[in-house]
């Protein structure tokens, strides 16, 4: 999987952020199954009694880290992989701190992917500006599209002969921005020279004036999750939308989440334009989603405090297997079962874990906890038609 979004990460010419998801549907669904596969790597790593396993399984653990591009569940990595270090002992805790703080300084530097650290930050970026979904030619092959139109020339409602405004402005804007990143080339200098002087011949000043891009806006992530909370405080409330009827207990029901939402999107925070992908904040990433949001709106207090119970369970028990391990194996098992748990946990925040080719591979590694338990304290005895404690 590593190696998939690896030549994905390296075809960097020709493909944006989203495009970095080997296999998955974007960036944000990579991310989460990475921010289980890689701490499990990594606690096994750190647990390795020979020097190339233990080498070995760095040098994927900084391979995974690197294609990462989802900000949040590359955080949720972090922490997960500074828990297991502490875990593991003072000695471990200490290299792991200097090496990221190395990485830290050096990386923006040493970086093949243009703008790697600008994309990790939009993904989780409470107001983005800027497109760093989109590599440097899609910019310039959307900029010629949104120009190529504002050529036929067309008579409004007064009877006056003008280009429409939006597609003038919205290339100029991305080029402008791709101009923020490195310098154009003389055909794109060429091309925002032209896309100026249609501006200025055919663009009324007012409009200009009112362009709606202009700055900042609140990034699509935020919307979902304040939606999200004022669906929740809603469902303790006796009137509630006619679309949607919930209780506290069992939320409003396993309808699709975005019908649960949507009715509290604020309207001033809704993007308005007839070109929705030119900017990131406009175009919605798939998998924004906030699994523990989602499953309380969906199942009510008793699923988000059964969902709660689940990733509480297997975490203790895996600290505890750490603690009873006398084995390097059987410690590297509980410590990968520990930063798992966490990674999932913390990734769930910034996307919906709960999915097909993300749940299946956290149900595997809890069920790595018994059978590491049976093998670090043994089978009792047991009667016949007697379960183990550990079925």
């Amino acid at each position: 999987m590593v190696a998939w979004a690896a030549a994905d990460y390296f075809r960097f010419g020709q493909v944006g952020a989203l495009e970095v998801r080997a296999g998955y549907s974007n960036r944000n669904a990579l991310g989460a199954f990475l921010a289980m596969a890689i701490p499990v790597l990594y606690g096994l790593a750190i647990c390795a009694p020979r020097w190339p396993a233990r080498l070995g399984l760095l040098a994927v653990v900084g391979a995974g880290l690197l294609v990462n591009l989802s900000g949040g569940a590359l955080l949720a990595t972090v922490v997960a992989m500074t828990v297991l270090s502490a875990l593991r002992g003072p000695r471990t805790l200490l290299a792991y701190l200097c090496v990221g703080g190395l990485v830290v300084l050096l990386a923006p530097r040493l970086l093949p992917r243009p703008y790697h650290t600008d994309t990790l930050a939009s993904s989780i970026a409470l107001e983005v500006d800027d497109n760093f979904l989109l590599s440097d030619s899609a910019m310039v092959a959307r900029a010629r599209e949104l120009f190529r139109p504002t050529h036929e020339i067309v008579v409004d409602h007064s009877g006056e002969r003008r280009m429409p405004a939006p597609r003038p402005l919205d290339a100029e804007r991305l080029l402008r921005l791709l101009n923020n990143r490195r310098r154009l080339r003389k055909d794109e200098i060429a091309l925002l020279v032209q896309i100026k002087a249609a501006i200025e011949n055919s663009v009324p000043q007012e409009q200009r004036d009112a362009y709606p891009l202009k700055g900042p806006r609140v990034a699509v992530r935020y919307q979902r999750w304040n939606a999200a909370l004022i669906a929740l405080r809603t469902l303790w409330h006796t009137r509630q939308p006619q679309s949607l009827r919930g209780n506290p207990l069992t939320g409003y029901g396993l309808k699709p989440y975005h019908e649960i939402v949507n009715p509290f999107m604020p309207e001033r925070l809704q993007y308005r334009t007839d070109e929705p992908e030119v900017f990131n904040v406009a175009a919605p990433e798939p998998m924004t989603h906030n699994t523990w949001l989602k499953t309380f709106a969906q199942m009510g207090l008793l699923g988000f405090l059964s969902l709660a119970w689940l990733v509480g369970l297997f975490l203790g028990r895996a600290a505890r297997l750490h603690g009873a391990a006398h084995s390097e194996l059987m410690q590297g098992v509980a410590l990968a079962v520990v930063g798992a748990t966490i990674g999932f946990a913390l990734a769930g925040l910034f996307t919906e874990n709960i999915a097909r080719g993300l749940a299946l591979p956290f149900v595997f590694v809890c069920s790595l906890v018994p059978l590491a338990e049976r093998i670090v304290h043994g089978e009792p005895r047991r009667g016949p038609g007697e379960l183990s404690r550990y079925d």
